[in-house]
């Protein structure tokens, strides 16, 4: 699946070919159009659009470029728009200095007229930032606080894109990311997570290449992904659903395939199985209780859900398709040891290559030494050492063991394991706060481990 987050679908320039243009769409796997309306009159024309077809969803703003001729009751037809339940943000808004096509004294009251109307009306904004990223952030950072929105069509630097995002907005790639001179463009890619990231076509503007110079549609947004994908080494699948998810969650738009939770979910070329949702520890990084979502696949299992080994075994299918299958989502899956174990033998008897990702707590979890149990069913054993420091072990994970020591048994597990499984790799999260990488690296090695580090706010 597949959402353009900005196009103007509503315009003449589809007039001629609207049916066969969304047509091609749903062949590109578009399922989602945010139709930008641009003033009153263009809101209107893209409502008209909502209230017909299912998967299309307004927006309505003042363009800085009519910035000076926006009238009051411009802004009351909007406002009053913005009420209807498929128009789902205030855009596109925002500041425009190539050529000044409306004066800037006229373009800055808007824009915070707007976003003021974005605040009151509870909706995201769709931000049009033009040679104006400065001009844009000092506005915002005056105003102060977190906004939920999108820097449309992206032209700025990674440093700016990486602004943006802290103040709550999402950065979105358009069609531009194909162009030969738009490097910067690219960095921008390589550089946001694409959990911070959206897609778009701005039809019939920006057609990517190989169609630049051409109208653009909706369906070229998988051109989009597709370079986004090759960017960011992921695949073009995960590109496409996490970037549908962000925007469908920004937005406010329900899809009930989106919602289901996963009990496997499949990121690159590895497949990857969701045992539990449950967990012994509460580690500050993790969004297990708050958003279960990683590279846009729902964990969020509850417990009368989590799969039997017969049930993993028929969502996993034939495991030698995938390079790993690997046990790991937000919940620790040795709480469920004996459906761990059963699941993972039988996988590997099927001739998958296994991985266990866990916090290393199995031990005190039991009250016993579980690594033996793991021979022969696990490749690659993969625990959390997160810090080499034991106080900070101890703020970092809030484990459900009090006053035991945390640190120490879960190193003990590590070594032990090591006498049962191939491999065992310690990882840490390079970017947390105080973590200090080399010192993990270094007791991995006294220990005769491997290390990897994992970076820090990017799940998977």
């Amino acid at each position: 699946m597949l959402v353009d987050s900005h196009c103007h679908i509503d315009g003449p320039e589809f007039a001629g070919d609207f049916a066969e243009m969304l047509g091609r769409a749903a062949d590109a796997g578009v399922r989602y159009f945010i139709c930008i309306g641009v003033g009153a009159d263009g809101a209107r024309r893209a409502l008209r659009l909502a209230e017909e077809i299912p998967g299309v969803y307004a927006t309505a703003g003042v363009h800085p470029h009519d910035a000076a001729a926006a009238t009051e009751s411009e802004f009351s037809a909007i406002r009053d728009l913005l009420r209807h339940p498929k128009m789902v943000a205030v855009g596109e808004i925002g500041l425009d200095f190539h050529g000044d096509r409306a004066p800037r004294d006229a373009q800055q009251p808007t824009f915070e007229r707007q976003l003021d109307l974005a605040q009151e009306t509870g909706k995201p904004v769709v931000i049009h930032c033009r040679e104006a990223e400065e001009a844009v952030e000092a506005t915002l950072a005056r105003r102060g606080g977190r906004l939920r929105g999108v820097m449309h069509c992206f032209g700025g630097t990674a440093a700016q894109a990486a602004r943006f995002i802290a103040r709550g907005l999402l950065v979105s790639i358009p069609g531009t990311v194909t162009f030969k001179n738009a490097e910067r463009t690219r960095e921008v890619a390589r550089a946001t997570p694409v959990e911070q990231m959206v897609i778009e076509t701005d039809s019939p503007y920006l057609a990517p290449a190989p169609f630049r110079g051409r109208r653009n549609e909706p369906a070229h947004v998988r051109l989009v992904a597709e370079a986004v994908a090759a960017l960011r080494g992921l695949s073009f699948d995960d590109v496409a659903r996490v970037t549908s998810r962000n925007a469908l969650e920004l937005f406010g738009v329900r899809d009930p395939e989106m919602e289901k939770a996963s009990i496997v979910y499949q990121i690159r070329g590895a497949l990857y199985v969701n045992l539990t949702n449950r967990c012994n520890a509460g580690c500050v990084f993790c969004p297990r209780a708050t958003r279960p979502v990683i590279k846009g696949h729902n964990l969020g299992l509850p417990q009368a859900q989590e799969p039997t080994p017969d049930e993993v075994l028929a969502a996993v299918g034939d495991p030698t398709r995938f390079s790993e299958v690997v046990f790991c989502g937000f919940g620790e899956p040795t709480l469920r040891l004996p459906e761990l174990l059963e699941s993972a033998g039988r996988l590997k008897a099927a001739g998958a290559t296994v991985r266990l990702n866990t916090n290393g707590l199995g031990n005190l979890q039991w009250g016993r030494d579980i690594t033996p149990d793991l021979a022969g069913k696990f490749d690659v054993l993969s625990i959390s050492l997160n810090t080499a420091n034991p106080a900070q072990y101890e703020k970092i994970m809030r484990t459900d063991f009090p006053g035991a020591d945390n640190f120490g048994a879960m190193l003990e597990f590590a070594r032990r394991a090591r006498l049962h499984v191939p491999q065992v790799v310690l990882t840490a999260l390079d970017g947390f706060p105080g973590v200090d990488i080399a010192a993990c690296e270094r007791i991995a090695a006294a220990n005769g481990l491997a290390f990897r580090r994992r970076v820090y706010d990017e799940l998977g």
